[in-house]
């Protein structure tokens, strides 16, 4: 019988640290090495006027009014609307005149970023990188303010790829590391042939899977997990924004952040409280869970156990509920209640007791309380 020791746990806690800090760093050496060049397809020019660039790559470009901007020290705010210049892009090498289609529609790319935002005016293709002579000019007897342009590759489907093949790259490297500080953990599961009545003293709760995580987050260790969720979401969302020139990515990143805080904050008081609750069980419960208890129109977290021939159900915010196991006519097993799902080892057990109304509780560890409450 394997039992878990809070010294042998310890052993392992500097080497589970390193694996996630070495996972952390590895996640910021590939976006700098994907992704440090993206800054050289960047062109800013003022104009009218005409000017000289160098696209060195073929494939397609995009050209924005960038109408909050900033060159050289001089701030220039021209409005959402551009203004109506006439725009030329020729090859120096051939003098051959490039095609600029105009972006419209719901697709129209646009960014807002620290001190700049723009919207794109016309997208273009060159077979060939080299020098380019572009100019842009009010119509005759036409007068109207210098505004910023600023040339940058197009979205497309190398960009998309190059990110997925980033994101595998890092999460391969982030799975490698993470089995190789698993070995040494020590296991926690409970044994098919355990007694019950030994479950709160010498075992924790068993592992909760993806449903169990993200159903019972304030747990400690799912808690970290979701937090670690929304920053990675927020993340690729941010780098996708970062490739395309979609969106504004380190607004998306700071939000991502402040969310994952806000989440962490709220599910760490639900634990905290859930534990001084914990503290008061009686040494006799045959079984204790974290559950979601819905009782008529309220749900919230809490712990539900069996003690003396009784279930209780003991809730967060408001009164502990006891019930005879004798007075329990029936129980149904849900996969959805209450508008929320119950999937993999998750399960919701609806108690038909008389005199109570929508009286029940969901747990991560189902199998352990069929065993009790079924068999």
């Amino acid at each position: 019988m394997n039992v878990s020791n809070n010294k042998s746990d310890r052993r392992f806690l500097w080497p589970n640290i390193f694996a996630h800090v070495a996972t952390v760093l590895l996640f910021i050496l590939l976006f700098l090495l994907v992704f440090s060049g993206s800054k050289q397809l960047r062109i800013r020019l003022v104009v009218p006027g005409k000017h000289e660039i160098e696209l060195i790559s073929p494939g397609r470009y995009t050209i924005f009014y960038e109408y909050q901007s900033s060159i050289g020290g001089k701030a220039y705010s021209t409005g959402q609307d551009a203004p109506n210049l006439q725009y030329t892009l020729r090859s120096k090498e051939t003098g051959d005149e490039i095609e600029l289609f105009l972006k419209e529609g719901i697709l129209k790319p646009k960014y807002f970023r620290v001190k700049r935002a723009g919207v794109g005016l016309f997208g273009f293709k060159i077979e060939e990188a080299g020098m380019y002579e572009f100019s842009a000019s009010y119509p005759e007897e036409q007068k109207g303010p210098n505004i910023v342009l600023v040339f940058r590759r197009s979205f497309s489907v190398k960009g998309v790829a190059k990110v997925f093949v980033w994101l595998a790259v890092f999460f391969g490297l982030a799975a490698i590391i993470r089995l190789c500080s698993k070995r040494k953990r020590v296991p926690r599961q409970f044994e098919k042939d355990m007694e019950l009545k030994h479950s709160i003293k010498q075992y924790g709760p068993p592992r909760a899977d993806f449903w169990g995580v993200t159903r019972f987050s304030w747990v400690k260790g799912n808690r970290e997990k979701t937090a670690l969720f929304i920053v990675v979401f927020f993340s690729v969302w941010g780098l996708i924004s970062f490739v395309t020139g979609r969106g504004n990515p380190i607004l998306l990143l700071i939000l991502g952040g402040g969310l994952a805080a806000l989440f962490y904050i709220i599910n760490l008081l639900v634990g905290l409280g859930i534990e001084k609750i914990r503290k008061r069980l009686p040494a006799n419960a045959l079984i204790q869970s974290d559950c979601l208890i819905v009782h008529g129109i309220l749900q919230a977290p809490g712990i539900v156990y069996i003690s003396d021939d009784h279930l209780i159900l003991t809730l967060l915010v408001g009164n502990q509920i006891t019930i005879p196991l004798s007075q329990i006519s029936a129980i149904t097993e849900y996969r959805w209640y209450n508008g929320l799902p119950y999937f993999g080892r998750t399960r919701f057990f609806k108690l038909s007791v008389s005199g109570k109304w929508r009286l029940g509780f969901g747990v991560a560890n189902a199998e352990q309380w069929k065993a009790i409450l079924f068999d």
